[in-house]
């Protein structure tokens, strides 16, 4: 297995929506926003969800609990039975166990981040902004070298690991004449 994406530093830290200071893990997916940008890897990929459940997988992890399991050396990464505590272990066989939020429980919601994931549609570009903080986080996220994909100019990019399974999306700026 390989360690875990480093997803704790996309999440905004500021004053903005509850859910944008989470990582976000699906059955699907497991992803974080800070509202500008999008990064999602695939969720079987790094972690086993342990059991199936009836209801659809979708709870969140503090950004702060998820870097202590980042570390090289976490062999596997499960979920509890009970959908409260994700386990990494260790190869020297330790354990390290972080807490599971329900969304719902919260009293937040994610957003749909497959409505904002850009399509093959749209008119070429020729010419896009992109804010160089937002472009620097994502360059310590994911893993290098990067594949861009441009689908229009108000359109989220989207942004590819080449040599792994990192996905992203970085909505494009207004680029003033």
């Amino acid at each position: 297995m390989q360690a875990l994406p480093k997803l704790h530093l996309v999440p905004n830290k500021g004053e903005i929506r509850e859910s944008y200071k989470h990582i976000q893990i699906t059955e699907k997916y497991i992803q974080a926003t800070d509202g500008h940008i999008v990064v999602r890897y695939p969720t079987g990929f790094y972690i086993d969800l342990g059991v199936e459940s009836k209801d659809p997988v979708d709870f969140a992890v503090e950004p702060k609990d998820w870097e202590k399991l980042t570390v090289k050396s976490v062999q596997s990464v499960i979920i509890d039975k009970d959908f409260e505590t994700l386990t990494g272990t260790l190869r020297d066989g330790t354990k390290r166990t972080i807490h599971i939020v329900a969304p719902s429980a919260e009293g937040f919601r994610f957003p749909a981040f497959d409505q904002v994931w850009p399509t093959e549609s749209g008119d070429p570009v020729h010419q896009i902004g992109l804010a160089s903080e937002h472009l620097a986080k994502l360059c310590k996220v994911l893993a290098g070298p990067l594949r861009f994909k441009f689908f229009g100019e108000c359109v989220a990019v989207e942004v590819t690991e080449i040599t792994g399974s990192g996905r992203a999306i970085i909505m494009p700026c207004k680029i003033k004449s």
